[in-house]
């Protein structure tokens, strides 16, 4: 018995030395994993700073493999690939999210963004409402909420969640840029003046904002214009061919502008009335149409029936082009102008254009160019200065001058709004025909617009 107990006891030792060994090797190997791993987050967070994405996504790749249950690293993972434009793989990333902690602010935010960024509002709206119900005293969700509505053109849920954050915050700058921006989308302009005048007191500094204010306070739904037109001969024994007109035009909605108008015709001794009626069409960002339509069936040689229409499209800023057709009926003669036009525009709403045009009747065809420019001295004057050869189809009014078509003339404008809502507009040109008449154009158009 006395030999056997010192072996057991200094077995018994030996283990636990073994043990211990064993418990320090293993402690030292997490410690050295987790100094590791922390290193590695360190090193991503300072690329993500840095704006070194591609190279702190492929750390935090690295990260969620070593640690696949750290929401934190899928998360910045999620993130950094949503601002690399891998949307598809961010949203796979935050509904993984999800699917552990269903109730994660960061992760329900980022899902609804990065889902808007590709353009599916319907959920992306779906997702950041329920945020904002979850979370409604939270500003950051509601103002996604309106963000995203502004976006899909769901105005009115915009306004409803931006004025949910000025109720709380009347002086939030991204809520009143939203409202100012959804109630000039409703074309509810004075209002969309008025938020974009709080944010332009809340931040002064704000070039956004003082443009926005700029262009709204330049916007109105509707106007009304009179207009008379002279056209003077260089002999004295004909009379002058006049017309006066009134005309109303209104944007019926974002995309559509629409008008209408009577007018009173004096051409060579034969007196009559016609209706105008018309619009414009905005398919898209890029491309328009318009068309309008006179008929004037009494007169004796005027138009009695014209109906125009034309496609422009912006090839690409600042340049567009147009393509039209117009189709002119008179008492004996009809006429068909092909229309060509390319537009570049400078500056603050200044732009030139030259067109060209291709006229066909009975009398033969004719080719015509006209150029035109406009300069936008201020927000409140334009001057415009221009000149044709062969015709410029659209003003001419007489049957008389169709079938002598070949002229060439000089015009000139001034456009001047004063008091905001009130403008005057005087154009004057002279025109010098293949038969040796001159005539002299004036005109003048008073607008009132709202």
């Amino acid at each position: 018995m006395t030999k056997f107990k010192p072996i057991l006891f200094k077995r018994i030792h030996i283990a636990f030395l073994l043990a211990g060994w064993l418990v320090l090797a293993t402690t030292g190997a997490q410690a050295q994993n987790a100094h590791g791993t922390n290193a590695l987050a360190d090193s991503a967070m300072t690329l993500q700073k840095s704006g070194k994405l591609s190279q702190a996504l492929a750390l935090y790749k690295r990260l969620s493999i070593i640690e696949p249950h750290n929401l934190d690293v899928r998360m910045a993972m999620a993130r950094i690939m949503s601002w690399l434009g891998e949307r598809d793989s961010a949203i796979d990333v935050y509904e993984s999210v999800l699917r552990k902690d269903s109730t994660s602010y960061d992760a329900i935010l980022g899902l609804g963004l990065t889902v808007s960024w590709n353009k599916n509002y319907e959920r992306a709206l779906q997702i950041l409402t329920k945020l904002a119900g979850l979370y409604p005293r939270d500003t950051t969700a509601s103002i996604a909420v309106a963000r995203v509505a502004l976006w899909a053109n769901n105005n009115r849920l915009s306004l409803r969640y931006s004025n949910m954050v000025l109720s709380a915050y009347p002086n939030q700058t991204t809520a009143l840029m939203l409202k100012a921006l959804a109630l000039k989308q409703e074309l509810k302009y004075r209002e969309a003046e008025s938020a974009a005048e709080r944010l332009v007191s809340a931040d002064p500094d704000d070039k956004a904002a003082a443009s926005l204010l700029e262009e709204v306070r330049g916007l109105y739904a509707n106007d009304i214009t009179a207009y008379y037109y002279n056209e003077s001969f260089k002999s004295p024994n004909r009379d002058p061919n006049t017309i006066a007109k009134i005309q109303y035009n209104t944007h019926l909605n974002r995309s559509i502008e629409g008008f209408f108008g009577v007018e009173s015709r004096h051409f060579y001794d034969s007196n009559d009335y016609a209706g105008t009626l018309g619009g414009t069409c905005t398919v898209s960002d890029y491309v328009s149409v318009n068309a309008d339509l006179l008929v004037g069936p009494s007169t004796r040689t005027a138009q009695k029936f014209e109906a125009s229409t034309k496609l422009t499209y912006k090839i690409y800023s600042p340049f567009s082009i147009s393509a039209g057709y117009a189709y002119m009926e008179f008492p004996s003669l009809t006429v068909n102008v092909f229309l060509a036009s390319l537009d570049y525009y400078f500056g603050s709403e200044s732009w030139l254009s030259a067109k060209g045009y291709l006229g066909q009747s009975q009398t033969g065809n004719s080719e015509s160019v006209a150029l035109r420019a406009n300069f936008q001295l201020t927000s409140s004057l334009a001057l415009q200065f221009g000149g044709y050869s062969g015709a410029d189809f659209y003003n001419q009014f007489s049957e008389t001058y169709i079938q002598n078509i070949k002229a060439s003339g000089i015009y000139g404008t001034v456009i001047y709004f004063f008091a905001r809502h009130y403008g005057i507009r005087l154009d004057s040109g002279l025109s010098k025909w293949s038969t040796g008449s001159n005539t002299l154009e004036n005109a003048v158009t008073l607008t009132y617009r709202w």
